[in-house]
């Protein structure tokens, strides 16, 4: 499945989704947001303290602190 963003609401928190294919369409929440890229088939979310890594296909979601982050993944969000 290929997930393309179609929105970030940084007020809701939230990160709007769909599914390129079947237009299947998800919204993914998580507190203070900042910011998301799908790398691959993952969707990352930055937020203040915090990188979630989700699976935009079943929700499974887990948190890394961001001192805690890979360094690729966080210089990824520095480019954009």
């Amino acid at each position: 499945m290929i997930w393309v963003i179609e929105q970030i609401s940084i007020s809701n928190s939230k990160v709007y989704l769909k599914e390129v294919d079947s237009g299947i369409e998800r919204v993914i929440s998580v507190p203070d947001a900042l910011d998301a890229m799908m790398v691959g088939e993952s969707l990352f979310i930055r937020s203040a303290n915090h990188l979630w890594e989700v699976n935009p296909t079943d929700g499974f979601r887990k948190r890394v602190s961001v001192t805690q982050a890979s360094r690729e993944v966080i210089e990824l969000f520095s480019m954009t």
